[in-house]
């Protein structure tokens, strides 16, 4: 132990967590600044600066369509995938399910499949239906690796959940739905909401799937990538800044109504 009362095995996985933290936000310090660069090309340091690339973005009807696309199929995936999310980990949680083990792996495998065998297989599956080039079309298949976060995060969640309330309500005389509305959906809302956040994360960062389905409808990566690939300006930069700050921002909001909600029903 140390002078101050500190393991020396506790320093050193403070700092092997520091460490990993600032390699991991190395990122964030090279993007933010090229955003600001007043140059025409990527240059880090920045000789000048500028927000002339931040006007690019919100000025440009291709930034800002390709921006409303993923929004409005992120929104639209974080309620499927919730819905279904849901069920699966409740009608998974509840009884005697057989090959238990199974149907957990499979549930999760879109987690552990690689996107570009994903896409395959959507391609081919949604061809057949002409979905491609279609808003339905990135819904579903973005909703096929989105449900997994929620269905993981709502089984968590339902681990701790005491049958008991359910039963006593049951006993009562009320109705299955307005025991779940009641009793179980306040007590498991946390685990829905963090699967639905990483739902629409999911959808919001997807490319290859979109890249396969969206035809000549990009979406935000979609239309990053085709940036990168013809025509790379600090643009992109400022995009991927825009982007850090919005992932910032809605998780310290998920935390905070986390904390709220288990604070209340605690």
């Amino acid at each position: 132990m140390t002078s101050n009362g500190i393991k020396p095995g506790r320093a050193l996985l403070w700092a092997v967590v520091i460490l990993i933290l600032f390699f991991l936000a190395i990122p964030l310090f090279v993007v933010f600044p090229i955003s600001l660069s007043a140059s025409s090309y990527l240059e880090f340091p920045p000789k000048s600066l500028s927000v002339q690339w931040y006007q690019n973005y919100f000025t440009s009807d291709v930034w800002i369509s390709a921006t409303a696309l993923s929004f409005k199929v992120g929104l639209m995936v974080m309620i499927v995938a919730s819905i279904f999310g849901t069920l699966a980990a409740f009608g998974f949680n509840r009884g005697n399910v057989r090959w238990k083990s199974g149907i957990f792996v499979f549930l999760l495998s879109p987690m552990i499949i690689p996107h570009i065998v994903i896409s395959v297989g959507i391609y081919s599956f949604f061809a057949k239906l002409k979905l491609i080039e279609n808003y339905w079309g990135l819904v579903l298949g973005h909703s096929i690796i989105a449900t997994p976060f929620v269905f993981i995060n709502v089984f968590a969640a339902m681990q701790g959940f005491d049958r008991t309330f359910a039963k006593a309500s049951a006993s009562l005389g009320a109705h299955p739905f307005k025991t779940f509305y009641y009793i179980t959906f306040p007590l498991i809302r946390p685990g829905i909401f963090v699967g639905a956040l990483f739902a629409f994360l999911t959808s919001f960062d997807e490319l290859v799937i979109s890249m396969w389905v969206s035809g000549t409808r990009h979406t935000l990566p979609v239309q990053m990538w085709m940036d990168v690939r013809l025509e790379i300006n600090p643009t992109l930069a400022a995009v991927s800044s825009l982007l850090i700050g919005l992932s910032i921002l809605t998780f310290f909001s998920a935390e905070m109504i986390r904390r709220r909600t288990e604070r209340k029903y605690s």
